[in-house]
């Protein structure tokens, strides 16, 4: 379309299907284009897919084969600037130098997180 303004990109990594899912359509109803993984290598591969499309990966923190802080570090290995919003349902695990959602959050809380972040990004 002319005129048309592309909406950020958003990837979305969590090993749960449902938080996953959720979390893709709430993005997706609020605009934004949505990739989704599995966990955090389908991410990376993803990352390496799709590049500098990604303007944010929005990564649960445990995940198998890859978690989320071991995906935003080979995030800075690649020397990628892409903004990481964490998601966790556990205490124990939040980094408190990072943005983290705890889960459960409402799809209200997940929206005004990804704004800022993008924001802060421009």
């Amino acid at each position: 379309m002319l005129g048309s303004v592309q909406q950020p990109t958003v990837l979305v990594a969590d090993d749960e299907e449902m938080v996953r899912h959720l979390c893709a359509r709430v993005l997706e109803d609020a605009g934004y284009r949505v990739l989704t993984a599995v966990d955090g290598l389908q991410a990376l591969q993803m990352v390496r897919q799709f590049g500098s499309e990604i303007q944010l990966v929005v990564s649960d923190l445990r995940m198998p084969r890859l978690d989320g802080l071991q995906l935003s570090d080979w995030l800075t290995t690649m020397h990628m600037s892409t903004p990481v919003i964490f998601i966790s349902g556990y205490n124990l695990d939040r980094p408190t130098d990072r943005q983290v959602l705890a889960k459960p959050f409402h799809p209200s809380e997940l929206i005004a997180a990804v704004e800022r972040v993008l924001s802060a990004a421009a």
